[in-house]
């Protein structure tokens, strides 16, 4: 059974304090964290190494939660994977924006669906804009998040075998919608790899973003 199984949409709608959204999926609530859900403990603290990000094992199959966030220039396209994704068994929730708003901007709806990702372990997220840059830059600014730019299928499926990436940016004005929506379920469908090379690399990151010390250059 995958992360999701056995979690009704009205009922995440109602632990995470939100309600139904025109997206399809569940609101973000107003609160600092989807209160009720498993493993969303200490959301809003902003401590480095608070959270420890994705722990799901590499054979993991079946429905999972996804947090979405976008502002104006992803706003249609994130309604649209919201869509995709309820239809496809996901649970989705909707970070953001709720409403079309040419003038708002990215790193609200970026850094609150990072949050609640890091902190949902076994969750993904996708934030969306023009170009998917400064979303992934603001998602990235979440501790624990580790958030890559997907502009293909394959580096979709890098970021979740090689950087075992919880989240992606897409840039809603990049892509055809088919485009886009084969990115999404390449993400969601592969798994980490976990290899001992990978492993070492996002540790060494983790230790950086924990500590501030920088890793040793080889050779310096």
């Amino acid at each position: 059974m995958g992360i999701s199984q056995g979690w009704s949409r009205g009922a995440l709608a109602n632990r995470a304090g939100g309600s139904q959204c025109a997206s399809g999926g569940s609101c973000c609530g107003s609160g600092a964290g989807p209160a009720g859900i498993p493993g969303t403990e200490g959301i809003g603290d902003d401590k480095p190494g608070a959270f420890t990000g994705w722990d799901t094992p590499s054979n993991y199959s079946g429905a999972m939660r996804v947090y979405l966030g976008a502002d104006h220039a992803g706003f249609e396209l994130k309604n649209r994977i919201a869509e995709h994704l309820t239809a496809t068994g996901h649970e989705v929730v909707d970070c953001g924006a709720h409403t079309y708003d040419a003038l708002d901007d990215y790193p609200a709806f970026c850094i609150d669906a990072a949050k609640r990702t890091v902190a949902d372990p076994g969750s993904l997220g996708i934030v969306l804009g023009g170009s998917g840059n400064g979303e992934q830059i603001a998602a990235n600014k979440v501790p624990g998040a580790r958030c890559a730019l997907a502009w293909s299928v394959e580096t979709a499926e890098l970021a979740r075998q090689h950087n075992n990436a919880q989240l992606i940016g897409i840039g809603g004005r990049m892509h055809t919608e088919a485009q886009a929506l084969a990115i999404v379920d390449a993400f969601l469908a592969t798994p980490w790899s976990g290899e001992e090379r990978h492993q070492r690399r996002i540790d060494i990151l983790d230790e950086y973003e924990r500590t501030g010390e920088a890793p040793a250059v080889p050779g310096a």
